[in-house]
C-alpha cells in the first residue's frame, strides 16, 4: 500500500482512483488479497482471492451425500 501501489500508479497503466482498480491473487497471493480486503478495504473496488490457503485445518464431513459423487 506505502510502497509498491503507488510505484505501479506512477510507472504502469493503473488508475489513482481505488474504485477502478482490483486486487486478484492466487494461493499464497489469494492470501495477501484477503489480508488487504480486510486491512485495506478502500484501496481497491474489487477483491478476487483464489485458492487461499486455510489457516486451520477443515475436516470434510464425509456423511453428507453430495461428497460421495
Amino acid at each position: 500500500i506505502d510502497y509498491l501501489l503507488p510505484y505501479a500508479v506512477e510507472n504502469f497503466n493503473v488508475s489513482e482512483d481505488p474504485e477502478q482498480r482490483a486486487f486478484a491473487g492466487l494461493s499464497m497471493g489469494g492470501a495477501t488479497v484477503m489480508y488487504g480486503f480486510f486491512h485495506h478495504t478502500d484501496a481497491f473496488q474489487y477483491y478476487l482471492a483464489m485458492s487461499p490457503p486455510m489457516l486451520e485445518v477443515v475436516d470434510p464431513d464425509y456423511t453428507i451425500e453430495e461428497l460421495h459423487d
